[in-house]
């Protein structure tokens, strides 16, 4: 089965004045982690909101805060110790969803965690799991939608990318919710190459082909790192096999 890669509440959505409704404020009052993400600083970070609980046990962002930190704590372990940081990273989230139901950010980082720990325990072959993903992410996407530059939306779009047809894939759904992943980060890497790689599996080659060029300017401007290089490598694939597809491109 296909790894993934990493409901019902309705969103108020902004005012007419551009003002956030109450809605739209209270999912905020949960946000993500944006400090660095070396270990020594997120352990760091772990102790001092862990140290705001024990002072304010009521304050659901620093629930959220730690969540997230988890989440990242995971990635700089090896494959072994990952799976205690990501119990964590739901344990804090389900805190912070059991003070404020409309924290969007709370849903998000929840089942990315539910997504990775997935992956690790191979248990994505359980149907309860892989619905307990979506059904938080669509939680997410209707409470914070422009989180993390449509981070929910997209979250959703790989899903439904990468999930077989028999389990509830659909190029059509990953699609969808891919192109409304763009419209809350239109330059967002992610965003570019994920919905140019579903294009292209739909034979949508010039969508495809402006997508994935776009991804390659944008990522020259990031930090070169393995998983970039990969990244880059294989929108060139793409890109490559588009112009041996259509002979223009």
């Amino acid at each position: 089965m296909k790894q993934l890669v990493t409901i019902g509440l309705a969103l108020t959505a902004l005012c007419w004045s551009g003002i956030l409704s109450p809605a739209a404020a209270s999912a905020r009052e949960c946000g993500l982690y944006d400090g660095p993400s070396r270990l020594d600083v997120l352990k760091n970070q772990e102790h001092r909101f862990l140290n705001k609980i024990q002072t304010s046990p009521g304050n659901i962002q620093s629930y959220c805060q730690l969540s997230h930190i988890h989440y990242k704590i995971a990635a700089n372990l090896q494959e072994n110790l990952r799976d205690h940081e990501y119990a964590k990273c739901i344990e804090f989230a389900d805190a912070a969803i059991q003070r404020n139901a409309k924290a969007g950010a709370a849903y998000f980082i929840k089942a990315l965690c539910m997504g990775k720990r997935g992956e690790l325990n191979g248990v994505w072959q359980s149907l309860s799991i892989i619905r307990d993903f979506e059904n938080n992410m669509k939680i997410a996407a209707q409470l914070d939608p422009g989180l993390d530059f449509g981070g929910p939306n997209r979250a959703l779009g790989r899903y439904y990318f990468k999930l077989p047809r028999l389990l509830g894939g659909s190029i059509d759904d990953a699609i969808s919710n891919l192109e409304t992943a763009m419209t809350y980060g239109p330059d967002y890497w992610e965003n570019l190459l994920y919905l140019g790689e579903a294009y292209f599996d739909d034979d949508r080659y010039q969508k495809a082909h402006t997508l994935l060029s776009r991804f390659l300017q944008v990522s020259q401007a990031m930090p070169q790192n393995p998983d970039m290089t990969r990244f880059r490598d294989h929108a060139r694939e793409i890109l490559n096999e588009i112009k041996a597809k259509t002979g223009s491109l």
